[in-house]
């Protein structure tokens, strides 16, 4: 499945975008038991298909979700990822990682999802605007982490 555009969303889902949020949550957690590789009623292993199209779901379940995150984090509590520059990650309580890269904070994305879980967490941070003359670099934008 390819990633799913903003307006595909909710057919992806197969809810109407008037939906509420109890219908919205009620048909991710279907499409998510449907396509969920410990659920569902293949004997297949885990393919990077699979695991595809959970992350759309995923990211069609966020912005149709109009609920507010289960928490606020700085993007001061987040380590940076080993061996990944531009790269910082935040433990969910599920064990699994939410992660936040540099040019996610560039396009102001502040809503980052668990990897293991449905779990959506809201990361606070500022983006800087430089100027090119005083700087020296090319790159208009730095991110505060201060």
């Amino acid at each position: 499945m390819s990633p799913a555009s903003p307006d595909n969303y909710y057919s992806l889902l197969s809810i109407a975008p008037s939906a509420t949020d109890t219908e919205i949550k009620r048909a991710y957690r279907r499409a998510l038991l449907l396509h969920h590789p410990d659920k569902a009623t293949s004997t297949s292993t885990i393919s990077d298909q699979t695991s595809s199209i959970i992350y759309t779901l995923k990211e069609a379940y966020t912005p149709a979700s109009t609920r507010r995150p289960a928490q606020v984090v700085s993007i001061e509590e987040f380590d940076e990822a080993e061996g990944v520059d531009g790269e910082w990650v935040y433990p969910c309580r599920c064990g699994s990682l939410y992660r936040i890269h540099e040019e996610q904070m560039e396009n102001d994305v502040h809503l980052i999802g668990c990897e293991g879980c449905s779990e959506v967490i809201w990361a606070g941070y500022e983006v800087e605007q430089q100027d090119d003359r005083d700087s020296g670099c090319n790159s208009g934008d730095s991110i505060n982490r201060t």
